[in-house]
Protein backbone atom coordinates (compact mmCIF):
# COMPACT_ATOMS: atom_id res chain seq x y z
CA UNK A 1 0.00 0.00 0.00
CA UNK A 2 2.87 1.94 0.53
CA UNK A 3 3.82 2.22 -2.96
CA UNK A 4 0.33 2.98 -4.35
CA UNK A 5 0.51 6.05 -2.02
CA UNK A 6 3.69 7.22 -2.69
CA UNK A 7 2.37 6.60 -6.93
CA UNK A 8 -0.79 8.73 -5.99
CA UNK A 9 1.18 11.39 -4.35
CA UNK A 10 4.08 11.56 -6.81
CA UNK A 11 0.99 11.67 -9.82
CA UNK A 12 -1.51 14.02 -7.89
CA UNK A 13 0.58 16.64 -5.61
CA UNK A 14 -0.87 19.99 -5.30
CA UNK A 15 1.19 22.07 -8.83
CA UNK A 16 2.83 24.69 -6.40
CA UNK A 17 4.23 22.17 -3.63
CA UNK A 18 6.56 21.09 -7.04
CA UNK A 19 6.56 22.75 -9.90
CA UNK A 20 9.31 20.60 -12.28
CA UNK A 21 8.82 17.25 -10.90
CA UNK A 22 10.35 15.20 -14.20
CA UNK A 23 9.76 11.82 -12.42
CA UNK A 24 6.46 12.59 -11.99
CA UNK A 25 5.48 13.38 -14.98
CA UNK A 26 7.34 10.59 -16.67
CA UNK A 27 5.48 8.42 -14.64
CA UNK A 28 2.47 9.78 -15.55
CA UNK A 29 3.55 9.87 -19.39
CA UNK A 30 4.36 5.84 -18.66
CA UNK A 31 1.44 4.94 -17.18
CA UNK A 32 -1.05 6.47 -20.03
CA UNK A 33 1.33 4.45 -22.33
CA UNK A 34 0.76 1.36 -21.03
CA UNK A 35 -3.26 2.15 -20.33
CA UNK A 36 -3.18 3.26 -24.08
CA UNK A 37 -1.05 -0.39 -24.88
CA UNK A 38 -3.41 -1.84 -22.95
CA UNK A 39 -6.87 -0.79 -24.15
CA UNK A 40 -5.54 -1.54 -27.90
CA UNK A 41 -4.53 -5.12 -26.78
CA UNK A 42 -8.04 -5.48 -25.79
CA UNK A 43 -9.75 -3.81 -28.20
CA UNK A 44 -7.57 -5.98 -30.81
CA UNK A 45 -8.28 -9.14 -29.10
CA UNK A 46 -11.76 -8.65 -29.02
CA UNK A 47 -11.70 -8.03 -32.64
CA UNK A 48 -9.86 -10.72 -33.64
CA UNK A 49 -12.29 -12.85 -32.14
CA UNK A 50 -15.39 -11.20 -33.44
CA UNK A 51 -14.03 -11.99 -36.64
CA UNK A 52 -13.28 -16.09 -35.57
CA UNK A 53 -16.45 -16.40 -34.45
CA UNK A 54 -18.80 -14.57 -37.28
CA UNK A 55 -20.55 -16.88 -39.62
CA UNK A 56 -20.29 -16.28 -43.50
CA UNK A 57 -22.72 -14.10 -45.22
CA UNK A 58 -24.70 -14.54 -48.35
CA UNK A 59 -25.43 -17.81 -50.28
CA UNK A 60 -24.49 -21.00 -48.89
CA UNK A 61 -25.10 -22.75 -51.95
CA UNK A 62 -21.89 -22.63 -53.98
CA UNK A 63 -22.73 -25.13 -56.56
CA UNK A 64 -22.14 -23.37 -59.82
CA UNK A 65 -21.22 -20.60 -58.72
CA UNK A 66 -17.76 -20.22 -60.10
CA UNK A 67 -18.00 -20.39 -63.91
CA UNK A 68 -14.94 -21.00 -66.07
CA UNK A 69 -14.66 -18.26 -68.85
CA UNK A 70 -14.08 -18.98 -72.07
CA UNK A 71 -10.52 -19.02 -72.99
CA UNK A 72 -10.92 -18.13 -76.65
CA UNK A 73 -12.75 -15.06 -75.69
CA UNK A 74 -10.24 -13.89 -73.46
CA UNK A 75 -7.65 -14.60 -75.92
CA UNK A 76 -9.41 -12.44 -78.26
CA UNK A 77 -9.40 -9.63 -75.84
CA UNK A 78 -6.06 -9.45 -75.21
CA UNK A 79 -5.57 -9.89 -79.17
CA UNK A 80 -7.46 -7.50 -80.04
CA UNK A 81 -5.58 -5.27 -76.65
CA UNK A 82 -2.29 -5.61 -78.54
CA UNK A 83 -3.22 -4.59 -81.93
CA UNK A 84 -4.84 -1.29 -80.16
CA UNK A 85 -1.34 -0.79 -78.99
CA UNK A 86 0.68 -1.18 -81.63
CA UNK A 87 -1.87 0.94 -83.61
CA UNK A 88 -1.19 4.07 -81.15
CA UNK A 89 2.31 3.02 -81.66
CA UNK A 90 2.73 3.00 -85.60
CA UNK A 91 -0.40 4.07 -87.13
CA UNK A 92 -1.98 7.34 -85.04
CA UNK A 93 -0.56 10.05 -85.60
CA UNK A 94 -0.63 12.66 -82.78
CA UNK A 95 0.25 16.47 -83.20
CA UNK A 96 2.15 18.12 -80.29
CA UNK A 97 0.41 21.75 -80.14
CA UNK A 98 2.99 23.16 -78.72
CA UNK A 99 5.55 22.79 -81.79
Amino acid sequence: MNTLASITTKLFSKKGAHPKDPARDWLLLLLCGLLFLLVSVGWNVWFFDQIVTEETRGAQNTSGALQAYDSGAVKELFEMRASSAEAYRSTHVFVDPAR
